[in-house]
C-alpha cells in the first residue's frame, strides 16, 4: 500500500511550558502550606505531589497526532485517544482552512464538524458524500490537500481501470 502523506505532530512546547509552570507554581503554594505544620507532614505529601506531578507531566508529553494518506483512506491517529480512518472514496470535497480558531488544539465537535488538531493552526476541511464535515489541523496543510489529491485521482484511476 503505497503511502502519500504522513505527518505527525507533537503538543506545542509552549503549551508544555504553561502546564509546567502552573504545576510548578501550584507545587510550591502547596509546600509552603504544608512547610508551615510542621516536616511531619510535609515530607509524604510532598512526595506524593511530585509523583503525581511527574505522571500528569508525562502524559501529556505523550500526546501526539499521525496524519497518514493511503491509496485507500485518511488515516487520523490521535495518541492516546482516538483512531479513524476515512474511505477516500467518501470524500466530495476539501478545502484549505488557514485558522483553526483560538484554542484550537484537540478532537472536539465544532460548527465545521469534527476537528482533529494537536499543534496547527491551518489545516484541510473536508466534506464527505453524505454531508459529514471534517477539520484535519497540519503544519503543512498545502501538502496534505496536494496528497489527498493525488491519491483521491490515483484510487479514481484504478477504479476505472478494474
Amino acid at each position: 500500500m503505497k503511502i502519500y502523506y504522513e505527518e505527525t505532530q507533537y503538543l506545542p512546547k509552549t503549551i508544555i511550558a504553561i502546564l509546567v509552570g502552573f504545576g510548578l507554581a501550584l507545587t510550591a503554594f502547596q509546600f509552603g502550606v504544608w512547610f508551615n505544620n510542621g516536616w511531619q507532614n510535609f515530607l509524604p505529601k510532598a512526595g506524593i505531589l511530585v509523583l503525581l506531578y511527574l505522571i500528569l507531566w508525562s502524559i501529556f508529553m505523550i500526546f501526539r497526532q499521525k496524519t497518514t494518506i493511503t491509496e485507500q483512506f485518511i488515516k487520523i491517529q490521535y495518541t492516546p485517544f482516538q483512531n479513524r480512518i476515512i474511505p477516500l472514496e467518501r470524500i466530495a470535497s476539501m478545502d484549505l482552512i488557514n485558522h483553526i480558531g483560538i484554542l484550537g488544539y484537540g478532537v472536539r465537535k465544532t460548527d465545521n464538524g469534527w476537528s482533529y488538531n494537536i499543534s496547527a493552526k491551518q489545516g484541510v476541511f473536508l466534506k464527505s458524500i453524505v454531508n459529514k464535515k471534517l477539520i484535519i489541523g497540519s503544519l503543512r496543510n498545502k501538502e496534505l490537500l496536494a496528497a489527498i489529491t493525488q491519491a483521491l485521482a490515483h484510487s479514481n484511476k484504478a477504479k476505472a481501470q478494474a
